[in-house]
């Protein structure tokens, strides 16, 4: 489920999450993001460290700074600020790839085991062709 509004649970002396869901949604990351990236813009006094998760930001605080009361009193206007996100900034990153390079292949008779490619096959019930296809397919 989608909270109308987020969950704000203090964990342990100096650990604050901010849970906006309890589902895996995307929509729920997206939230997740723009509001670290907001914290991040607004320079929060007392955070050391914001750390996004799928569907919660996690908030590390110096507890002589500041304290959970003070945090969320100081999070919720700039959580409330953050509107539903549909896209987010990205980047395409290209990797090489070869498939059945002849290092793994040195190394699976070394170990007399198969090779990667193979076994990937195998456990999945497909051809090698088809594991190539598949993982180039996207």
């Amino acid at each position: 489920m989608i909270y109308d509004e987020p969950i704000y649970r203090p964990l342990g002396d100096c650990y604050l999450a901010v849970e906006f869901g309890d589902e895996a949604d995307l929509s729920l990351n997206f939230k997740v993001l723009a509001l670290a990236d907001a914290l991040e813009k607004a320079g929060v006094p007392g955070i050391i460290e914001i750390i996004p998760s799928f569907r919660e930001l996690g908030l590390l605080f110096d507890r002589f700074e500041t304290d959970h009361k003070t945090l969320k009193r100081a999070v919720m206007p700039i959580q409330k600020t953050v509107a539903d996100v549909e896209t987010l900034p990205s980047r395409l990153v290209e990797l090489p790839l070869w498939y059945d390079d002849p290092w793994s292949a040195e190394l699976a008779r070394r170990f007399n085991v198969k090779k990667n490619i193979d076994f990937v096959a195998e456990c999945n019930g497909i051809t090698v062709e088809e594991v190539i296809a598949r993982h180039t397919g996207t």
